[in-house]
């Protein structure tokens, strides 16, 4: 992995172990997500020498604990025979054949509370553990995250988070031009009001151009620094907040930072808005482990997570956490997120959110975009998807059906991101106008 960006190398790696000794590290590199600052696909092979220094663990119960948990609270995925058995092939032959085989990188559907998992292709055959690997998964992070985060909040503090001013939480911000009236909710949107792009390109244009000032916030290396380096980049669009969507980073970043600094006042006991989301949200469901990319301060417990993108789930984490995107934001007896914020991006027949100007993803709300589809039953609705850089799309379609993709696509090739073969399949697989 990169330590600032969110991709992933996947292969795996072997060493011997007897009496205290242990040998050098074998590794073969297999398959990646898509890389951002090193422009390249690459594989390797190697060895890497390794020193046993201690075997002496002081927190090895409560380590062997969580371990066995989480296997035990692992997704028990089934394979794609399975599904056929079930379905019949017709009925799923044509699964994400919008993008080119060579850059699927890990895929399955979710039907009736079971994920079937298609493949984990590699350039050396199927990828081993693809249920324990953790893939880079970039912005899916926004929705995994930052929606949980804010929708944690809103269960356990009221909804009224979504209303706060960043000003009253990022002080930096009130003498920078153009942030005294945004929200959190208004970053949950893409719609801080501020950017680098022009005022004449309002109507429906969610992308920013990506200038300088990108990659001096992109860069920093603490949350001050970065900051410091959005409020300086970014100019007020004459709109103001809450009214157009311009895909921002830096603003989610900037909501992540809000977010710790809100539970402070609180009285939390957590050191980052992650570590809430992690105790409160993930373990509860299951996920033990939840790695982010973070800033780097000079006290380490204080790194912030970058909560744009960064985030490393496994395949289980990501059933997971759209499992409970469906539930309502409830697990088991417990509601650990606000339903009624939930209820209100969940799949449905009316437009809601901002406008993108993306033929097959026209909406924007809360880190989700929210596609468009005609059933084949006749029915039509819109629903929301997680997305990331590369091409990888978690789509949540009615009737508690949704899909993964995982692809590397540095390109941007416009098949990677379209979903039309995983509308056919769910379509074909379940009524979703039920």
């Amino acid at each position: 992995m990169h330590s600032i960006e969110g991709e992933t190398h996947n292969g795996v790696a072997m060493f011997l172990y007897k009496d205290g000794q242990v040998s050098g590290l074998r590794f073969q590199i297999v398959t990646q997500t898509a890389p951002f600052y090193v422009e390249d696909y690459f594989t390797a092979t190697g060895r890497a020498d390794a020193v046993l220094k201690s075997d002496s663990i002081p927190n090895e119960a409560e380590v062997k604990a969580t371990y066995a948990q989480s296997i035990a609270d692992a997704e028990n995925l089934s394979t794609w025979t399975d599904l056929e058995a079930k379905v019949g092939q017709k009925s799923i032959a044509v699964f994400d054949t919008d993008i080119s085989a060579e850059k699927v990188v890990a895929n399955g559907i979710g039907i009736d509370g079971t994920f079937y998992l298609k493949s984990c292709p590699t350039v050396a055959g199927e990828l081993p553990y693809c249920d324990r690997q953790r893939f880079g998964v970039w912005s899916v992070t926004k929705s995994a995250g930052n929606a949980v985060a804010m929708l944690r909040l809103a269960e356990k503090f009221g909804p009224g988070v979504f209303d706060e001013k960043i000003v009253d939480y990022v002080t930096e911000a009130k003498d920078a031009p153009g942030w005294e009236t945004t929200t959190f909710g208004d970053l949950l949107n893409m719609a801080s009001g501020v950017g680098y792009g022009s005022a004449e390109e309002k109507p429906y244009k969610m992308g920013e151009p990506y200038p300088d000032a990108y990659y001096k916030w992109y860069e920093a290396p603490s949350a001050g620094e970065k900051v410091s380096a959005l409020l300086e980049g970014a100019k007020p669009y004459p709109w103001g907040p809450g009214k157009v969507g311009r895909y921002r980073d830096e603003d989610m970043f900037l909501l992540g930072e809000a977010m710790t600094r809100y539970i402070a006042k609180k009285g939390e006991p957590y050191a980052t808005i992650w570590d809430m989301v992690t105790e409160e949200v993930y373990k509860p469901i299951g996920i033990h482990y939840a790695p982010i990319n973070k800033t780097m301060e000079t006290d380490p417990t204080n790194d912030q997570p970058l909560m744009a993108y960064g985030y490393y789930p496994t395949i289980s984490d990501l059933v997971k956490i759209s499992k409970l995107y469906q539930n309502g934001g409830k697990f088991g007896d417990k509601q650990l997120l606000n339903a009624e914020i939930i209820a209100k991006s969940a799949p449905g027949e009316t437009p809601v959110g901002l406008h993108t100007g993306k033929h097959q993803r026209p909406f924007y709300q809360n880190a989700f975009w929210r596609g468009q589809m005609d059933s084949q039953n006749g029915c039509s609705f819109y629903y929301p998807t997680m997305t990331g850089f590369g091409g990888i799309l978690v789509p949540l379609f009615p009737s508690d059906v949704f899909a993964i993709r995982i692809s590397k696509d540095w390109e941007n090739d416009a098949g990677s991101n379209r979903m039309d073969s995983l509308e056919q399949v769910a379509d074909n697989v379940s009524d979703l106008c039920r």
